[in-house]
């Protein structure tokens, strides 16, 4: 009998240093050398920063069309 999921066993964490604010977390993946790698707390202000950033630049793109 197939079921329609996945049994998803307990993934391995590996100790790293948050590239950002230096503090000591686990994460399901090993880092790769001259990558950074960020605890929870840091990734998600990494990524709320960018969303932000991208929306800044869609409106910027969107006001020069309107320009032209």
């Amino acid at each position: 009998m197939k079921y329609p999921f996945k049994i998803f066993r307990k993934r391995e964490m590996h100790k790293i240093t948050c590239s950002e604010c230096d503090k000591e977390a686990e994460v399901p993946f090993r880092q790769k050398r001259g990558l950074q790698v960020y605890c929870q707390e840091c990734f998600i202000k990494k990524s709320m920063q960018r969303k932000k950033e991208e929306k800044h630049k869609e409106e910027e793109e969107g006001i020069n069309e309107e320009k032209t």
